[in-house]
């Protein structure tokens, strides 16, 4: 199992980060959007992607282990579907 507050508290830092000149509503926006994005890949059936994994016993092993890395889940997550110019 994942921790969603560190999955959180890493979306909302990269998003401060990357756009330092927004006010808290601009920033919730953004974070609401990546988390949404999240939940798109996992209805289309990414986990394997998002986790970085190649097989199902590998994500066994990362629920076994609980040693997700939820800053390359967050880098990977910018690189599932289409993205907007």
């Amino acid at each position: 199992n994942m921790d969603l507050l560190v999955l959180c508290k890493e979306i909302e830092l990269r998003v401060e980060a990357a756009h330092p000149d927004f006010d808290e509503c601009d920033i919730s926006a953004r974070c609401h959007r990546r988390l949404r994005k999240i939940g798109k890949a996992l209805r289309m059936g990414w986990e394997l992607e998002l986790l970085g994994c190649k097989t199902e016993a590998d994500v066994e092993e990362l629920r076994q282990t609980g040693s997700i890395d939820v800053a390359a889940l967050v880098d990977r997550l910018d690189t599932l579907g289409a993205k907007k110019v």
